[in-house]
């Protein structure tokens, strides 16, 4: 899902270090706490998950591109959230809030649904609200 449609693939995708408490919420880099950095396995599969689609590059916050904060064109910057498990402990269900801004007028945020499998956690949907600017 992208804000612009279709089978539209951003030219290069930046993703935060870390994950963000908050990163469902369009206002969660305004209250939302940042977690520990993504360890290397865990870039790996964020990598290898979008390969197909998009080539990542791996910054700790929007300053890295512009002092300002813009996004360079033809890119979009993602904020993911920790993955929350839904249910009773141990549960093979979770979620897992997601931003992603592609400039200063264009983004979408929501939380996806997940289910741990044998070959790791799948998407399997996303939560009802979702927020498109």
């Amino acid at each position: 899902m992208n804000t612009v449609g279709g089978s539209y693939a951003w030219g290069r995708v930046y993703v935060i270090d870390h994950p963000e408490s908050e990163a469902a919420d369009p206002t969660g880099a305004l209250f939302g706490e940042a977690g520990s950095p993504f360890t290397d396995e865990e870039r790996h599969i964020i990598e290898e998950a979008v390969a197909d689609v998009t080539d990542v590059r791996w910054i700790s916050s929007d300053e890295e591109l512009d002092p300002n904060g813009a996004i360079p064109e033809d890119s979009a910057v993602v904020t993911l959230g920790p993955l929350v498990r839904t249910g009773e402990p141990n549960s093979e269900s979770g979620e897992v809030g997601v931003g992603m801004r592609c400039g200063s007028t264009c983004g979408l945020w929501l939380t996806y649904t997940l289910a741990e499998t044998a070959d790791g956690w799948r998407v399997t949907g996303n939560l009802p609200q979702v927020t498109v600017s």
